[in-house]
């Protein structure tokens, strides 16, 4: 459902969404509701999941439910990478979306590792969208609710509907103002 839509050389430069997953061994990888980190950064993200790496082997990353993991089960079984680059603009809304989406809040999951429901590394923009579903025209000032109300939507692939790098997704394209 959900896929990184870059290639390694923009991992190198751009910020966005990452997932740090944890397998273990004898089981299938799984992300959604077990196991699973969901951040975000300004920075470069192979440059933020480095960091993560490091103070695991360490031993010393504040979150101890990943830290647990890591110290049993090592590198091999823990997973990185990139859910979706992205402008900060988009940062905190995504975040919060897909912790939501793929259920790791600790306090409404115990086998996640979001500590907080996120987004409290970056500024909340309220983020205006208009929508044409064929039906009807979807709109609002705040993007995030809307994610909330349709959580079988990607978020990511609806800010790649705003941005223009798509004209349509899940029957919805961009609802454009009618010039008199």
């Amino acid at each position: 459902m959900f896929k990184p839509i870059c290639d390694f050389a923009e991992l190198e430069t751009l910020g966005g969404i990452y997932l740090i997953s944890g397998v273990i061994e004898g089981s299938p990888p799984s992300v959604e509701g077990s196991l699973a980190y969901i951040g975000m950064t300004h920075r470069p993200l192979v440059d933020r999941l480095e960091e993560h790496l490091y103070k695991l082997s360490k031993g010393k990353h504040s979150n101890q439910n990943l830290q647990s993991h890591y110290n049993v089960y090592g590198r091999d079984l823990t997973v990185t990478g990139a859910v979706i680059l992205c402008p900060d603009y988009y940062l905190n809304t995504l975040e919060k979306s897909y912790i939501d989406t793929f259920n790791t809040y600790q306090k409404y999951n115990p086998m996640g590792w979001n500590k907080s429901r996120g987004g409290e590394g970056a500024k909340n923009y309220p983020i205006p969208f208009a929508f044409n579903s064929g039906e009807r025209v979807i709109y609002g000032d705040r993007l995030r609710p809307f994610l909330a109300q349709n959580k079988h939507l990607d978020p990511g692939a609806l800010m790649n509907l705003m941005e223009g790098k798509t004209d349509s997704y899940s029957g919805l394209t961009l609802a454009r103002p009618v010039r008199q």
